[in-house]
This record gives structure tokens, sequence and C-alpha cells, in this order.
């Protein structure tokens, strides 16, 4: 599927095809088995999209839990780049602005 280029991966991995390339990005391509980087880092978005055991995953991806363990440590290391949590000071003016918008849509207002 991720292989002929157009087929939408969002169903079984849960990121469209510009995001996979953007996270590839990030991780880089360094490994240390036959797999690859991109099949390594397709296995860990299914097992994580699928919310599925290790063992049913096992069945299709003999080296999964190798693999899992090795693209969710270099995802949690990159959280700090793509990830932007407030800081104290923004809080209470990140928490009045949802409070407007929870309002808003309680009133009704809220418009698509």
């Amino acid at each position: 599927m991720y292989f002929d280029g157009e087929s939408d991966l969002r169903p079984d991995f849960r990121l469209t095809r510009v995001s996979f390339r953007g996270l590839m990005a990030v991780l880089g391509t360094q490994m240390d088995h036959g797999w690859g980087p991109t099949i390594e880092a397709l296995v860990f978005l299914f097992w994580l999209a699928s919310g599925t055991s290790y063992h049913v995953v096992t069945r299709a991806f003999a080296t999964e839990h190798r693999m899992v363990h090795k693209t969710c440590r270099e995802v949690v290391a990159l959280l700090p780049l793509v990830v932007l949590l407030p800081s104290a000071e923004d809080l209470p003016h990140l928490g009045a602005g949802f409070a407007i918008w929870v309002s808003s849509l309680q009133q009704g207002c809220w418009q698509h």
C-alpha cells in the first residue's frame, strides 16, 4: 500500500503521506537491521494506529517488538522539537481563550 505512491495511508497508519514524509525527515535514516527506516516507521505506526497487541502485529512483522520500541524512543526524543507546550505564564491566557470558546459553543454561536 505505501509503496504504490498513491494509496491513502490514513486508514491503516493514521497519517497522510505528507505527514509521514515529515516524520521520516525528522526521524532520519539510521537503522540497525535490514528492514530499513521506512518499514520500521510503518510497522510502528501500524501498531500504534491499530491499538492491537504485539502478538497480532508480530504475525505480519516478525521483528516488530524491537522496531516498535526503537521507533517509539526516537519519536519521544523528537517531541520537544515538534510539540510546543505552553509556559506557566501562558496558561492563564490560554485558559481564558478556551473558556471563551466553550462559552460560545454553549450559546450555539459555533459555526463551521
